[in-house]
């Protein structure tokens, strides 16, 4: 059955033993400056955060029950007290489909007494989400992948198996040009096609970009780039064929 594309991550709920609830009124170790009153509605802020990884920043206001003016002025104060980050995502191709989204810091993970271990994969917060969110949707589509992926000696995002092929599936959530690498090692290391999920689209043209000018056309026929629901597409068409 498919998943609602921007689904809150509930299975992080049996990892969490604490509710919002007991959070907002346990012991403060570091209330980073803030009233009593304007803690509980930052550490509720924080959760909804936490369980509902790269929704864009009105459905986070909304699951909290927060008015506009009020979630502005919790999302800024969250982030001038370092408590989570705000970026801009995009997860399928088309006009207008870019929307900002929030992900915790380490020091909001601890202000919600939430291990930054519960997180899988490796790489940054936000690198870790894409990773745990195309897992989750593949195994949706009854396609399982497995995060760190190891295959002689290279691990890789995601590994799975389709169409016949061994894919690599590589999050790329910042343009530092050393993806034409990371093909030629998977390659290398005997998967069949890699496919680079970009973060946005500033980060998808410079990887092509990338991967254009450093590799041979014989790597450029295996790789792809693009958005993370555009891998899912593909996914869900083979699935019809």
């Amino acid at each position: 059955m498919k998943r609602n594309r921007l689904e809150s991550y509930e299975w992080l709920r049996s990892d969490v033993q604490e509710s919002q609830d007991t959070q907002a009124s346990s012991s403060q170790k570091d209330s980073h400056g803030l009233s009593d009153k304007t803690m509980v509605s930052v550490r509720k802020f924080l959760m909804v955060v936490f369980l509902n990884a790269l929704c864009p920043v009105n459905v986070i206001y909304q699951k909290c029950g927060f008015s506009v003016e009020l979630g502005n002025r919790i999302k800024n104060q969250s982030i001038a007290k370092a408590l989570v980050e705000e970026t801009r995502v995009q997860l399928e191709s088309g006009r207008g489909k870019s929307f900002n989204c929030l992900f915790l810091t380490d020091s909001g993970h601890a202000f919600i007494d939430v291990p930054k271990d519960v997180l899988k994969g490796h790489g940054g917060t936000l690198h870790q989400l894409f990773q745990q969110h195309l897992s989750l949707e593949l195994k949706a589509r009854d396609l399982p992948s497995k995060i760190e992926f190891m295959h002689e000696g290279k691990a890789v995002d995601l590994g799975l198996r389709f169409k016949g092929l061994l894919c690599a599936l590589e999050v790329v959530v910042s343009t530092v040009h050393l993806e034409h690498q990371n093909l030629i090692k998977d390659i290398e290391a005997g998967f069949d096609r890699v496919y680079f999920i970009a973060k946005d689209a500033r980060v998808k043209k410079q990887v092509e970009k990338t991967i254009q000018t450093q590799c041979d056309e014989n790597m450029q026929r295996k790789a792809r780039v693009g958005f993370m629901f555009d891998f899912i597409k593909e996914v869900e068409r083979s699935n019809t064929e």
